[in-house]
């Protein structure tokens, strides 16, 4: 099976293998992405499944099951792609900076001068706190989060987390 992937993306993927030194590229540790994963080595190591997963599930209820994944597909796939498509297009201008500049500033200097600015960021985690109840924290991605033959263009990236409690059916699962 092959990884599904726009025109946008792929314009993205050929942009980010010129600037090795920029972003975050996958490494020899990085999952597989998608549906692909199902038909990979290492699920086929950890599950040791060879009917692909796919091809189970759109079988599994017969004829009347086939239709219904049909029917999830074709209802979901459409705006999935496009909505995965628009994130390229939003990207662009950080593109056409790292093609002119060779490296993404990514933020002002006004921004950077003021640099740290607790106020907004104790306004931010405290907003997301009570309006959502979530988390909010900072990290440097790690090369093994970044999908294989994927890459990231920032280095860093604001983390948002919520706390789960364990329901009995997520019990069950584990």
């Amino acid at each position: 099976m092959h990884t599904i992937i726009g025109k946008e993306e792929k314009a993205y993927l050929e942009c980010m293998k010129e600037y090795k030194n920029q972003g975050v590229h996958a490494n020899i540790k990085s999952p597989q992405e998608g549906f692909e994963y199902f038909e990979s080595e290492d699920y086929l190591e950890k599950y040791g499944n060879s009917t692909p997963v796919l091809l189970e599930r759109f079988t599994a209820g017969g004829l009347k099951g086939f239709f219904g994944m049909i029917n999830i597909f074709l209802k979901h796939m459409g705006k999935m792609m496009k909505t995965r498509g628009q994130c390229f297009v939003d990207i662009q201008p950080y593109l056409d900076e790292l093609e002119t500049k060779g490296f993404v500033q990514g933020t002002s200097d006004a921004l950077i001068s003021s640099y740290p600015n607790d106020s907004i960021w104790n306004e931010l985690t405290h907003y997301a706190k009570e309006k959502w109840d979530i988390h909010i924290g900072f990290t440097e991605v790690p090369e093994e989060l970044v999908f294989k033959g994927k890459a990231v263009l920032f280095k860093y990236a604001i983390v948002c987390y919520k706390k789960c409690v364990k329901t009995k059916s997520i019990k069950r699962l584990s």
